[in-house]
């Protein structure tokens, strides 16, 4: 689907654009999630090491 999209190949009416930003809108929630995750934990291991400086 994705890839038909992309490359015009699929048919351009609203239900197939309302899915492709639905589904997209889905994949990037939950790659900000997984993301944001890391990225805390990694603030929360420099801020260990800044710490035990002090």
């Amino acid at each position: 689907m994705f890839a038909g999209i992309a490359a015009g190949w699929y048919a351009l009416n609203i239900v197939s654009i309302v899915g492709f930003i639905f589904i997209y809108m889905i994949i990037y929630i939950v790659v900000w999630l997984i993301m944001q995750a890391v990225w805390r934990n990694q603030i929360n291991k420099i801020n260990e090491k800044l710490n035990a400086k002090n």
